[in-house]
């Protein structure tokens, strides 16, 4: 066993079987990895899919939690994994037939390291202006940033397409006071940096996002970001931020949301440019949710 492949997964049991499928057309010999789905407490019928999934394409695992997150169905997927390299994806994402192999290419050519891939729009949901502007050079991933291709830094630990050892864990693991899946990847991609890990891009190990996202449903998700935001900058008080460290507004915060909520609504920025007016929204949903989680404190 080579690879292990972790899948964190809730009620979204056709997505999860259009992932299954792709990973079954890999070119990477399929003796030499495992597929291993964390459910996270799913109120479909996930378990009843996956348990009359075919097991002879695919080396296959079903475990299920009561709902507590991503960060710790994770962690489950890491105690579980039997290779010495885990791989972690999305439940929304399709495989290139390529992907395993570059990922244990990488890894064969360099230890000690983490392996990030490509991830792009599943190009069968009719992607969008919007979509093409949060991702793959956005606010969804921001691939464009990566300036050092053999260090691309912590920031980039996306756990829709990352693999690395799996002894890594002994050192830290995904800390599940992250409710959301935000900031849970990359608070263990700062700790496992302090411990010498190196992120690798590998812009051609690709996966396809299988999500759709409109203006609404992603200002929801960065009111979430938001949130999680909060816990990352005062857990790691070390860290700079513009725009989210718990510090970085005192007393002004409020202000700085009433602005760019004001911006928000202007109709004319809207109708001079659009991209604009969805820059003032996920600004305005951000602050939101750091604001919201402050009152927790």
């Amino acid at each position: 066993m080579k690879i292990s492949v972790i899948i964190p997964t809730f009620n979204r049991k056709a997505k999860l079987i259009r992932t299954l499928d792709s990973i079954k057309r890999s070119t990477f010999p399929l003796k030499d990895f495992e597929v291993i789905i964390i459910d996270d407490g799913s109120s479909d019928d996930t378990g009843q899919i996956i348990k009359n999934y075919p097991k002879d394409k695919l080396n296959l695992t079903y475990y299920c939690q009561v709902n507590q997150g991503p960060a710790k169905a994770r962690n489950v997927g890491v105690e579980l994994a039997k290779a010495a390299i885990v791989l972690f994806c999305g439940d929304d994402t399709l495989f290139h037939k390529n992907l395993l192999k570059r990922h244990y290419e990488l890894h064969k050519e360099n230890k000690g390291i983490a392996v990030l891939g490509l991830c792009l729009w599943d190009e069968h949901l009719d992607v969008d202006r919007f979509m093409r502007y949060i991702a793959p050079n956005g606010f969804q991933y921001n691939y464009s940033l990566i300036d050092n291709k053999e260090d691309a830094g912590f920031s980039f630990f996306y756990t829709c397409n990352i693999s690395l050892e799996k002894r890594w864990f002994n050192f830290a693991k995904f800390d599940t006071s992250f409710t959301d899946a935000a900031y849970e990847d990359i608070d263990l991609g700062y700790m496992l940096e302090k411990k010498g890990l190196k992120i690798h891009y590998c812009e051609d190990a690709i996966v396809y996002h299988s999500h759709k996202y409109d203006p609404e449903s992603f200002y929801k998700r960065m009111e979430k970001v938001g949130k999680n935001a909060e816990v990352y900058f005062r857990k790691h008080k070390d860290l700079k931020s513009k725009d989210m460290k718990s510090d970085a507004f005192p007393g002004s915060l409020h202000i700085i949301k009433l602005i760019f909520g004001i911006l928000a609504k202007s109709m004319i920025i809207k109708e001079i440019n659009i991209e604009r007016h969805w820059f003032f929204n996920i600004f305005y949903n951000k602050f939101k949710g750091i604001l919201l989680k402050r009152k927790e404190y």
